[in-house]
């Protein structure tokens, strides 16, 4: 009787299983997929960028030892502009109009006092003069009619 129940086991777990169904023809999935080009790189946008001070007035901006990076963000979602003139942080509201229309309003700083704070001075006396921008691949322009006031890089 022993002999008998295992073969009869297997026999009954060989049926529990799902059959196979042999006579379904073999089929090849020929769909031909689209490959997508490889999208250009993202263009750097105004807003929510930081940027690095590189000239202004028309001079290379050179950051000496006691000074801080030259540099401002816009953030849209409240439209002001925060930054670090160098020794002092500024902050204030600005304004978009057309496509590329920009002014700063008020700007307020903070009051530290450091050595040489005269690119700090010409750059709080120059954003109140900005009408509008030019951007170009890494490249902010600010401008006063056609008058580069101030250019930045986008930070990595």
């Amino acid at each position: 009787m022993r002999y008998l129940l295992i073969p009869a086991l297997a026999l009954l777990m060989a049926s529990c299983g799902t059959p196979a169904d042999t006579n379904l023809p073999a089929t090849t999935d020929t769909t031909k997929v689209a490959v997508a080009p490889e999208a250009p790189a993202t263009a750097i946008a105004l807003e929510g960028t930081r940027w690095e001070l590189v000239e202004l007035n028309g001079a290379a901006v050179v950051i000496g030892a006691d000074m801080d990076t030259i540099q401002f963000t816009l953030n849209a979602a409240d439209s002001l502009a925060n930054g670090n003139a160098g020794c002092n942080n500024f902050f204030g509201p600005y304004h978009r109009t057309g496509a590329d229309g920009l002014t700063f309003g008020n700007l307020g700083s903070t009051m530290k006092a450091c050595p040489d704070m005269s690119t700090e001075q010409a750059l709080h006396a120059a954003l109140p003069k900005v009408d509008h921008f030019k951007l170009e691949g890494e490249t902010l322009t600010l401008l006063q009619d056609s008058t580069a006031v101030a250019r930045w890089k986008a930070a990595k």
